[in-house]
């Protein structure tokens, strides 16, 4: 896994913890004598906690950055989602300059290194839960 993989699993968190979410509410009109709908939320609840840690990691990794410009264009990019155009003007700067800053940054971020030997476990998450 690259540096930026890893930091691109961040939005991807944001849309499966929305997706678990989801299921909850998807689930409530079969709840039955099998599944109750306290056993459809704590699944739900116990994967999103293993999501949020997971970005919150990706966020460490961020701010661990020394350099402003640098955790500004990462946070941007891949905690907030956003489109270069959209990151040039939040920052101020052309597009070409927010791209350095981020490649700046990708550089320099130091990624655990458990997640760069086995990328298949990064997130931790149990893919067949429901």
């Amino acid at each position: 896994m690259t540096k930026k993989e890893y930091f691109q699993q961040a939005a991807w968190l944001d849309k499966q913890i929305r997706s678990l979410l989801a299921e909850v509410d998807y689930l409530k009109p079969y709840i039955g004598e099998h599944i109750t709908i306290e056993m459809a939320e704590k699944r739900a609840r116990v994967q999103a906690e293993k999501l949020i840690r997971k970005k919150e990691e990706i966020r460490a990794v961020i701010e661990a950055l020394p350099s402003m410009k640098e955790r500004l264009a990462l946070r941007c990019r891949y905690l907030h989602n956003m489109p270069w155009d959209d990151i040039a003007a939040e920052l101020d700067v052309d597009p070409r300059t927010a791209r350095r800053w981020h490649d700046e940054g990708l550089k320099h971020a130091e990624i655990p290194e458990d997640v760069l030997l086995c990328p298949a476990m990064s997130l931790g998450v149990d893919p067949y839960i429901f």
